[in-house]
């Protein structure tokens, strides 16, 4: 036997196993064995052959469409029931728990559904990453203002800060640029406990007890003895230190000083400034019969109130609302008794022309005009003494009236406001007036304090975070733009 036909008798025998050897002629099959296929497998006979082979191979030389692995998938070559890829995706990630700067956030999954995108229903959230943006830590807040038309706000670090109108220099940031993000006031970087905003002018508390006055001054508002506007803080006049708390209101100011004796300057036509006359001051002036056991105080649009040692509430000034609380719309230029508030007054807000305020067993009060609905009574009807505000008879912590409207903070840390909402102040995702209290929308709990403006809001967290919402044409939610109006809580931004 020669080599050749010893090679052709053994490729024929091997065949021949097979169950395919028809001679020595004919060529081994073309179709491959599947060393490892199941019994499962969905397989054909070859006619020519008698073997079995995959239905789905494809000839020799065909292409298969398959992409290199980890790439995507075609419908012919997808992976067997139970094997899918991971697919991820990527997104902005706002301000929040997770970033409180904002940052991305990336999200991976299987693609269960096989059409080569991640779904809501696909993520695997112990898979999700974060990369974040740096986050100012002076821009966490201890304390907010609401203005007329800007904002201004005490950081973790002390400082101050403002954003919004800043046409009277009451941003105190040395120029009359509006500023639509939070700016430093100058000087004041540390060392400020309180900031108070007014119509045009912002007044501090330092934390060595001093106090300080920027921005309009043409009713003396600043109390440095002049009426000079100034862009940036000064000094009042004989209250460089021993100042226990300040505010300010449209064109007056008032202080506490520590020994408990109130003490107000500026525009006086109505009595404001609670010293007998209606003549204004461009530094301090006594309040008549308030030399000492004053706990708080609040300056309103034209009037002011305060709370005495033991709990009773007074107000003097403009009355022509009835926001004096004493049964009348006669103006007063000495303090007067809020009627049924004699002991039991634990805060106390004066607003444009109304007034509200919280008792010790968290009730919640206001009185003046109504006109919008501010009481929160469920009427438009004018009140000159107190009335309760629905819902909030034993859950109000703290309380804030703006002009027209009024918010308050809830033992649970829920905010609710009611009353005027043309520009979306109430944060109820709608520009309708409410005579009652609505929850505004996802401040529903984690909320420190609350402060009304002219036509918009801001509070902040319990974890500092800044949110305001309402009227932002000059910027003053700090949005970084001033446009428009945001009718549900936004993030104050960094400067």
């Amino acid at each position: 036997m020669n080599l050749t036909l010893t090679r052709q008798l053994t490729c024929c025998a091997l065949i021949a196993l097979l169950g395919a050897c028809s001679g020595t002629d004919t060529p081994p099959p073309t179709a491959e064995l599947d060393a490892g296929a199941s019994g499962d497998a969905d397989t054909t006979r070859d006619p020519d052959s008698g073997g079995e082979v995959d239905s789905d191979q494809p000839d020799s030389g065909e292409d298969t469409g398959a992409d290199d692995v980890g790439g995507d998938v075609s419908p012919d070559a997808s992976p067997d029931a139970g094997e899918y890829v991971e697919v991820s995706r990527t997104a902005d990630e706002p301000a929040g728990e997770d970033c409180p700067g904002g940052g991305m956030r990336t999200e991976v999954g299987l693609d269960t559904d096989r059409d080569g995108a991640l779904g809501d229903d696909e993520v695997d959230a112990s898979l999700t990453t974060f990369v974040c943006d740096p986050f100012d830590e002076s821009l966490k807040f201890v304390q907010i203002s609401a203005g007329n038309q800007y904002t201004c706000g005490v950081t973790t670090n002390g400082g101050a800060k403002c954003w919004g109108d800043n046409s009277s220099g009451q941003l105190g940031d040395g120029a009359l640029v509006d500023q639509d993000e939070p700016v430093d006031v100058v000087g004041l970087t540390s060392g400020v406990a309180q900031v108070a905003a007014g119509d045009v002018h912002t007044c501090a508390l330092l934390t060595n007890g001093g106090a300080k006055c920027w921005g309009g001054n043409a009713s003396g508002q600043l109390g440095d003895g002049s009426q000079t506007q100034r862009l940036t803080p000064v000094d009042v006049t004989r209250l460089t230190s021993g100042v226990a708390a300040i505010t300010t209101g449209d064109d007056h100011t008032c202080a506490i000083t520590t020994s408990g004796d109130a003490t107000c300057w500026g525009l006086n036509d109505d009595g404001q400034l609670g010293d007998g006359s209606q003549t204004s001051a461009s530094s301090p002036v006594n309040v008549s019969s308030l030399r000492s056991g004053v706990l708080a105080i609040s300056a309103g649009a034209r009037h002011t109130c305060a709370i005495l040692t033991g709990g009773g509430a007074t107000c003097w000034g403009d009355n022509d609302n009835g926001q004096l609380g004493d049964d009348s719309n006669d103006d007063r230029s000495t303090p007067v008794d809020v009627v049924g508030m004699t002991s039991d007054t634990a805060s106390i807000s004066a607003g444009g022309n109304h007034t509200c305020a919280v008792t010790t067993t968290n009730g919640a009060k206001c009185w003046g005009n109504n006109f919008f609905g501010a009481l929160g009574e469920g009427t438009t009807r004018q009140r000159a003494t107190p009335q309760g505000v629905s819902g909030l008879s034993s859950s109000a912590a703290s309380i804030s009236a703006g002009d027209g409207f009024t918010c308050a903070v809830t033992t649970a840390g829920a905010v609710e406001c009611w009353g005027a909402n043309g520009s979306g102040q109430l944060g109820t995702d709608s520009t309708d007036n409410e005579t009652f209290p609505e929850d505004v929308s996802g401040l529903t709990a984690g909320v420190s304090a609350v402060s009304a403006g002219d036509d918009h809001t801001c509070a902040f967290t319990t974890d500092g975070i800044g949110k305001c919402w309402g009227d932002n044409d000059n910027g003053q939610l700090g949005l970084g733009y001033d446009m428009g109006t945001l009718t549900t809580p936004q993030d104050v931004l960094d400067d």
